[in-house]
């Protein structure tokens, strides 16, 4: 936890918050902390605030969205607010809306603990640039994996097919990406839950990104217990 916070005198033991409230890790662990933003240091603290009433992160938020949205975007409550910005385009620049507000709160809200946890800070504006990456590379790795076939075998041959397991396998994967040389892969195993291996694979992939390695490794995890006959399926 940052030397800021803890230079701030301790105001409360946090006992009952509600869950729109963002300390729940300082709940289970019994930490004492102050109620204030630890962005602004003014607000009391909570989801909403965090998210879109912060100064700073109003700021971003009138800069993306459509000026007549202001009022609406800015009245209502987090319920409404997060509703309205997943069915409707709110946003300046159309299109993307919906996703843009998504990665655009997780970013803030991985920017808050940031601050708390870690002591680190960093601008508004990197949200908006990195949201923008994101989007970038997420809609780059949906086109390439449009046609990818995932559906599993039709038929299951006794070659490349295990008894099926009624309680169903347990599907383990991880992909890994090089900075250096842009290649990427993935791989994993099928167990049954009592840890017995069925299955274990590994391919390399042509170049991407992380997220390209990541989508992989949950496709070809599950086209493999598929295409072993397996319906019931643990990730």
């Amino acid at each position: 936890m940052g030397s800021s916070l803890l230079s701030r005198p301790t105001e409360f033991l946090v006992g009952k918050r509600t869950v729109d409230q963002p300390l729940g890790a300082c709940i289970r662990r019994w930490i004492n902390v102050a109620p204030e933003c630890v962005c602004c240091e003014q607000a009391i603290e909570d989801s909403l605030h965090v998210l879109r009433d912060c100064p700073d992160i109003k700021s971003l938020w009138v800069s993306l969205i459509k000026p007549g949205w202001v009022n609406r975007f800015f009245g209502c409550n987090i319920q409404e607010w997060c509703s309205m910005n997943l069915r409707e385009n709110c946003g300046r620049d159309g299109g993307q809306w919906r996703d843009l507000f998504a990665v655009t709160c997780w970013l803030i809200w991985k920017r808050r603990n940031e601050k708390m946890f870690e002591d680190q800070t960093s601008s508004v504006r990197e949200i908006h640039d990195k949201a923008k990456v994101i989007l970038i590379s997420f809609n780059s790795t949906k086109n390439r994996l449009q046609h990818v076939n995932i559906r599993g075998a039709q038929t299951h041959s006794e070659r490349n097919s295990c008894s099926r397991i009624e309680n169903g396998v347990i599907v383990r994967v991880d992909g890994a990406f090089s900075h250096n040389s842009g290649s990427i892969g993935c791989g994993g195993t099928i167990i049954t839950p009592e840890g017995t291996l069925l299955e274990s694979f590994m391919l390399r992939l042509p170049d991407g990104d992380a997220l390209f390695a990541k989508l992989w490794e949950c496709l070809i995890g599950l086209k493999r217990a598929w295409d072993g006959g397996q319906k019931s399926l643990h990730v």
